[in-house]
């Protein structure tokens, strides 16, 4: 009862957990904009961001994303909570970077905490790494370390 205790604590301090999300089935109807090139999709690391454009949080990560920018094992997927319309006003820019989709349409469930945005994931070969829920200090140096990019 105690480690259980503990492992609770450890999972609630440092926002990861041990529940294990699936990749999302990526349909070109909940894609928001143009598709970008394939080499993006060839990545072996998928990075996952979930977010909504109404949740400062979100909108932080977001607009920190370009740290991965020259990272060329990963690849950025955003799904965000908002309207193909509300996503394109929001950030008209945004999806001529990364692949963005709108989860009215994808609608993407996560096992738990489907109201708590931004969640993080990172996948390689469709197999979940890291899962940080918000917004964690050094969690860019965390993901590097799983991927090893020259940044």
């Amino acid at each position: 009862m105690k480690s259980a205790l503990i492992l609770l604590a450890f999972m609630t301090i440092t926002g990861t957990s041990l529940s294990q999300e699936k990749f999302p089935v990526l349909t070109d109807d909940a894609l928001v904009g143009s598709e970008i090139s394939n080499l993006n999709h060839q990545r072996p690391y998928k990075f996952v961001v979930f977010g909504a454009i109404k949740c400062s949080y979100s909108k932080f990560l977001v607009d920190q994303l370009s740290y991965f920018d020259d990272c060329e094992q990963l690849e950025i997927i955003i799904i965000l909570e908002d309207s193909k319309e509300a996503i394109l006003k929001e950030y008209p820019k945004l999806i001529e970077t990364y692949r963005v989709y709108t989860n009215e349409i994808l609608n993407y469930k996560l096992t738990k905490n489907q109201d708590i945005t931004p969640q993080t994931f990172l996948f390689k070969d469709g197999e979940q790494l890291l899962y940080i829920k918000g917004v964690k200090k050094r969690m860019f140096i965390k993901i590097n370390k799983k991927i090893s990019c020259n940044i």
